[in-house]
C-alpha cells in the first residue's frame, strides 16, 4: 500500500488485528501534517475503537501524543499547541464513544512535566499585569508550521530565513542573532532554534530543556461517576485503572514475571545468561528463551510464550510457562 492509500485501507480493514505505519520515522506534528499521507491521532483512536470493541470482552486502548514531549524538550510552544489540539481532538473520539457505550472509562494523563512552559517570561515581570493577551496569543496564532515543519521550507544554503519566518511565522524582525541560531542548526533539530524564538515574541516562559518535577493534570470521564480527583500519587492511577477493569495485577505478575535464576535453580536447572538470551539447561534438554521475546526454544523446538521474557536492570523474569518446560 502506498502511503496515499492509507485512509482507504485504515477505514476499509476488517480485519481483527490491524497494524499500521504511516511514516518511515516519527510522524509529523499535526500542524505540518500531510493529511493525503498521514492519518490524524483522532482517526487512529477511532478506527482502534471500532476495532476493539467488536471484542464482547471488553478491551484497553492506549493512545499516545508523543511529539508533544519532543515540542517541550525543544522549548518548541507550536508543536506542543499543534499536538495538543491533536491529542484533544483523540479524547473527544474516546469520550463520545464512552458517553454512547456506558461502560467505558476514559484516563487522560501526562507522565511527567517538560520544559517548564508558562504564561509570562521574564520579559513581563515589571509590566505583566498590564500586557494584553493577544501579546501572548497573536505570535503564536501567526504560525503555520511547527520549526520541524519549517526546515523543509528553507534551501539548501538556508540564505531565505527571513523569507521564510515572515511568511510561516509571521516574524519579520529576526535579529542577526537568531538568523545564525536558525542557519547554523543542526538537520532535525529546527524546533530548537525556532522554538525560543516564536516563545519570546509571545511571552513565553521556560524553565529547563528538560523533564519537570511539578504536579501533571488527570482528567477522567466515567459514566458512574466512578473517578478520582483531587491530588493523587501516580500510582493511584493504575490502582484505579486495574479497579474498574476488574483485573488482579498481583496474580498476574506471579504468572507473567517469575525471578527466572531462582525458580529455574529450584528446578535443579543450570542457569546462563548473555545480553540477549538466558539459557537453561537440565540433563539432556536445552531450552533458550531470547531476552525480550515471547518465545521458548525447547531442544530446537519453538514455543510460544504467554508473557514476554524481561530484564531489568538487576534480574531477569520469564512467565511460568517457561518455568514449566523444564521438568
Amino acid at each position: 500500500m502506498t502511503p496515499l492509500h492509507w485512509l482507504e485501507g485504515l477505514k476499509n480493514s476488517t480485519s481483527s488485528k490491524l497494524w499500521g505505519s504511516f511514516s518511515p520515522e516519527a510522524l509529523a506534528y499535526n500542524l505540518n501534517r500531510d493529511a493525503s499521507k498521514e492519518p490524524s491521532l483522532a482517526e487512529m483512536t477511532s478506527k482502534a475503537i471500532d476495532v476493539l470493541s467488536e471484542n464482547d470482552k471488553g478491551f484497553f486502548l492506549m493512545v499516545e501524543g508523543s511529539k508533544v514531549d519532543w515540542a517541550a524538550h525543544a522549548n518548541d510552544p507550536t508543536g506542543i499547541i499543534s499536538d495538543m489540539l491533536s491529542f484533544d481532538d483523540a479524547v473527544k473520539v474516546a469520550v463520545d464513544y464512552a458517553k454512547q457505550n456506558q461502560n467505558t472509562v476514559v484516563v487522560a494523563v501526562t507522565d511527567h512535566g517538560n520544559g517548564g512552559l508558562t504564561i509570562g517570561s521574564s520579559d513581563t515581570t515589571s509590566n505583566y499585569d498590564k500586557t494584553p493577551l493577544a501579546s501572548f496569543i497573536d505570535p503564536l496564532k501567526k504560525a503555520k508550521l511547527t520549526g520541524e515543519g519549517l526546515e523543509a521550507k528553507l534551501n539548501a544554503d538556508r540564505s531565505n530565513i527571513k523569507e521564510v519566518l515572515s511568511t510561516y511565522f509571521g516574524i519579520t524582525d529576526l535579529t542577526d542573532e537568531e538568523v545564525k541560531t536558525i542557519k547554523d542548526a543542526k538537520e532535525g533539530s529546527m524546533n530548537y532554534a525556532v522554538g525560543p524564538i516564536i516563545s519570546k515574541r509571545a511571552n513565553i516562559g521556560w524553565t529547563t530543556g528538560g523533564h519537570t518535577g511539578g504536579d501533571v493534570v488527570l482528567y477522567t470521564y466515567a459514566p458512574n461517576g466512578d473517578r478520582p480527583s483531587g491530588v493523587i500519587d501516580n500510582t493511584d492511577v493504575n490502582k484505579y485503572m486495574t479497579r474498574v477493569l476488574g483485573l488482579d495485577l498481583d496474580t498476574v505478575s506471579k504468572q507473567l514475571f517469575v525471578p527466572a535464576k531462582a525458580a529455574f535453580e529450584a528446578k535443579g536447572a543450570k542457569f546462563t545468561v548473555d545480553t540477549k538470551v538466558i539459557t537453561v539447561t537440565k540433563g539432556s534438554n536445552k531450552l533458550e528463551l531470547p531476552v525480550y521475546k515471547n518465545v521458548a526454544t525447547l531442544n530446537g523446538k519453538n514455543t510460544t510464550l504467554n508473557g514476554v521474557v524481561v530484564f531489568n536492570g538487576v534480574d531477569y523474569f520469564v512467565p511460568q510457562k517457561a518455568i514449566d518446560l523444564i521438568q
